[in-house]
């Protein structure tokens, strides 16, 4: 198996794997949730049965359904965002419209300053 492809496939696995079971989702509920069969899956989540390959509408639909950024499996090495930033980036670009994203940023800012400072005694998880 190509050298690239293989790192494409691990990397997948990988993030498909961590970010599905972040989220307490069995195979079959992310199955259900993506509109995939489970062994399509199955086979994103094991780069070994993957194959030399995978369908490029099952990354989409994986992606999708787990709100994560497509570069964090076609550019691994871009280190940059962690799970929790890209399910927050997820969220804000699945879930909310501009003008939800406008009404939410200025509170978005206040809680980034509070974080810096540590000063987050009046938010609770």
């Amino acid at each position: 198996m190509d050298k690239d492809i293989t790192k494409f496939l691990t990397a997948l696995a990988d993030t498909v794997k961590t970010a599905r079971k972040a989220r307490k989702m069995t195979q079959a509920q992310l199955a259900e949730k993506s509109g995939l069969d489970p062994m399509s899956v199955k086979r994103a989540e094991n780069p070994k049965i993957a194959g030399t390959g995978l369908r490029l509408s099952t990354f989409i639909l994986l992606m999708r359904a787990l709100h994560l950024n497509p570069n964090s499996v076609v550019y691994p090495e871009l280190k940059e965002n962690s799970p929790t930033k890209e399910e927050l980036l997820g969220i804000l670009t699945a879930d909310c419209s501009e003008e939800d994203c406008k009404f939410i940023r200025s509170a978005f800012l206040s809680l980034v300053k509070m974080a810096h400072s540590r000063n987050t005694t009046n938010i609770e998880e």
